[in-house]
């Protein structure tokens, strides 16, 4: 996915400036199995598991790598992301600092109250350099790479182009990412865009496709 080649480079970076470190499991990562104070950096995608096996000790500094807030999934019912809120909360309460890779999930931290935890900004940045300066093309192409689930916000994102988008606005879009992880709401997505009478022509399913290509 792309949190894991995010994740992949942060962990090149590293290693390429000299810092020592290991990769761990959620299997692995229970009290006593590291020395006191070790300094753990946590995908936000554990934050659920994390929360409810509480591994820690005193000592121990938590940095949290955070793509999205689980709580903010569009997907969740009311009463899960309350749920999750409540973990976040604790955890966050521990956290020495965070790491996040944009400016709005920086500013939702801060609202609620981690102003003063140390917030390191680190965007994605693409792993494909182009070969010569891009010819600017007639018309609007777009590429998601993203599951069709509600939590990536695509199904959202398309149901409001089809309510923005004019009949002479000209671009085409075009999705490659997995339908089987929710499999009714990608069904439903992709029906929607079939019968719309501007998104049918213009937006195109490529399916699953393998990070390289």
């Amino acid at each position: 996915s792309g949190g894991d080649l995010y994740n992949r480079f942060l962990r090149r970076a590293l290693s390429a400036e000299g810092f020592r470190f290991e990769s761990t499991t959620l299997g692995r990562l229970r009290p006593g199995a590291f020395p006191p104070a070790t300094e753990f950096w946590l995908d936000s995608l554990y934050i659920p598991d994390v929360a409810a096996a509480d591994p820690f000790g005193p000592r121990d500094h938590l940095f949290f790598i955070i793509h999205s807030l689980p709580s903010e999934d569009p997907g969740k019912p009311p009463g899960s992301a309350a749920i999750l809120r409540l973990a976040e909360d604790r955890l966050f309460g521990r956290a020495a600092g965070f790491l996040v890779t944009g400016e709005r999930t920086r500013d939702r931290l801060r609202a609620r109250g981690l102003a003063a935890r140390p917030i390191l900004i680190v965007p994605p940045a693409p792993c494909v350099l182009p070969k010569a300066p891009p010819d600017p093309p007639a018309a609007f192409s777009g590429l998601i790479v993203s599951s069709l689930i509600r939590g990536k916000g695509v199904p959202d994102y398309l149901d409001a182009l089809g309510r923005e988008a004019g009949a002479k606005d000209d671009f085409t879009i075009r999705i490659a990412g997995r339908t089987d992880i929710e499999p009714e709401t990608a069904a439903a997505c992709l029906e929607a865009v079939g019968a719309h009478p501007l998104l049918g022509p213009r937006v195109s399913h490529l399916g699953f496709m393998p990070c390289d290509e």
